[in-house]
């Protein structure tokens, strides 16, 4: 990770504006058309979940702004983003399960469903103390949502960003998948989140 020096940085303004709000995290939900994805999976026999998260986090670490984290008052940008997902398990619960980042669909695929089972027989909730190079994700596959709220607690440290996906549904023959984002509005601003769709998009139709 790179420390950013904060007094020569371009966000120093939006930064400390920002950086004490009691909630400075802001939403923004949009569709993705994940058309070319479906046929990919089944094409390549590849989970539709992980698959998403992939390149979803590919999309993640090609935006600084979704790469940024605050501790101690700094702002660190990490080389790395992983993947921490929730899991739903066969009693109707979920635990959080955490995916090291691959640049290949299906070394993470791979790699992926052996953590999924994993998780599932163990279950829990706990994250790794400390890990700051992360995204939280979770799926709502059942509702083809319109916006999100997420549960926080009053950290003012905490400065991770959340995904969710939800349910596709098709409309005019592309099927369109809802994805939530919220991000820390010290590190990030809809430009950053507009790249985040854009780059999730881009990678996504590049498998046509």
């Amino acid at each position: 990770m790179r420390e950013i020096d904060i007094d020569s940085w371009e966000r120093k303004i939006q930064y400390n504006f920002f950086k004490d709000y009691n909630d400075p995290f802001f939403n923004l939900v949009a569709n993705i058309d994940v058309s070319p994805l479906l046929k990919y999976c089944k094409k390549e026999q590849l989970s539709f979940f992980l698959a998403s998260l992939h390149f979803s986090g590919q999309a993640v670490n090609a935006v600084q702004g979704m790469r940024l984290r605050m501790k101690d008052e700094k702002v660190f940008d990490f080389d790395k983003i992983n993947i921490g997902s929730t899991v739903f398990r066969p009693d109707k619960t979920f635990s959080f399960a955490h995916f090291p980042f691959q640049d290949s669909v299906y070394d993470f695929c791979s790699q992926g469903e052996v953590i999924v089972k994993k998780q599932i027989e163990k279950g829990g909730m706990e994250d790794p103390p400390g890990m700051l190079n992360v995204v939280y994700y979770s799926v709502i596959p059942w509702v083809h949502f319109l916006g999100l709220k997420h549960p926080k607690k009053e950290e003012k440290s905490d400065s991770i960003p959340r995904i969710v996906f939800g349910k596709y549904a098709e409309k005019e023959g592309k099927w369109l998948m809802p994805v939530s984002v919220d991000v820390h509005h010290s590190l990030a601003d809809g430009y950053h989140v507009g790249q985040y769709f854009i780059e999730f998009q881009k990678r996504i139709d590049n498998l046509v």
